[in-house]
């Protein structure tokens, strides 16, 4: 929907299976960090090992593993925002990590289309899961009513430019919350300088595009890194991690 800078995918985790992707990643040259993005199968009997299932074929190869319990087009894969099930996964994540014997970082991604006692609930719980990072969001279900385009009421979850305000929203409220003690990831309608610096300002710690990248082609980091420099220049500060969570800053 070039209009609203914005995309609305509903393919869901689709893929050829993770035997695969783990062969594709030991076939490749690794480059910078990789992050592995796991969760269930849509027609799984049970979902919460075949996330055990992919931190344990991962664990070697990844970074950091995300644990996705936000895409809108898994069926009820939102349920995991639910506190008991979201604690139950997450003692079992840790569980497993220990089984392992592993230290990897685990990144919980969150729905954009949360509530307010969603948020306490979710920051309180993944404090008590040395949790690493919290990634803020994936894409929603709503925040259609501004579109242009005459496809905006279609089935599938929506990004880029239109969710970057609920995203900043939620960054600020965990921030608020998290003080610090869960890194944060923001993701939504990153596709200028200004867009991640106003995510820094917020929160977040680190920044992730996607539809900007659709849009404007991978020398969108390049150009994103530039105009950052230039308002950090701008602001007298020396580095980007001075600015996070200070909302003064302009």
């Amino acid at each position: 929907m070039v209009e609203d800078q914005a995309l609305i995918n509903r393919l869901g985790f689709n893929n050829h299976g993770s035997d695969t992707i783990l062969n594709r990643i030991k076939s490749n040259k690794k480059l910078g960090m990789l992050g592995v993005n796991v969760g269930p199968n849509k027609d799984s009997n049970d979902r919460l090992n075949d996330y055990l299932i992919g931190l344990e074929k991962f664990s070697e190869v990844a970074d950091y593993i995300t644990i996705n319990i936000s895409s809108p087009n898994t069926e009820n894969l939102r349920n995991f925002h639910d506190e008991n099930k979201l604690k139950e996964l997450l003692k079992s994540i840790s569980e497993k990590k220990k089984q392992l014997k592993t230290e990897i970082p685990i990144a919980v991604k969150i729905s954009p289309d949360i509530n307010e006692n969603q948020i306490d609930l979710i920051s309180e719980i993944l404090l008590e899961n040395d949790i690493s990072a919290i990634i803020i969001s994936n894409t929603s279900e709503a925040s259609r009513e501004t579109l242009q385009n005459i496809q905006r009421h279609q089935k599938g979850g929506l990004s880029g430019k239109p969710i970057e305000k609920k995203s900043n929203l939620l960054i600020s409220k965990f921030y608020n919350l998290i003080k610090g003690k869960i890194k944060i990831i923001g993701v939504g309608g990153v596709d200028s300088g200004k867009a991640a610096y106003d995510k820094f300002l917020l929160g977040a710690d680190y920044v992730q595009l996607y539809t900007g990248m659709v849009f404007q082609g991978p020398n969108i980091a390049g150009m994103i890194k530039k105009d950052l420099k230039e308002l950090l220049i701008r602001d007298g500060v020396k580095n980007f991690t001075e600015i996070v969570g200070n909302k003064t800053v302009s």
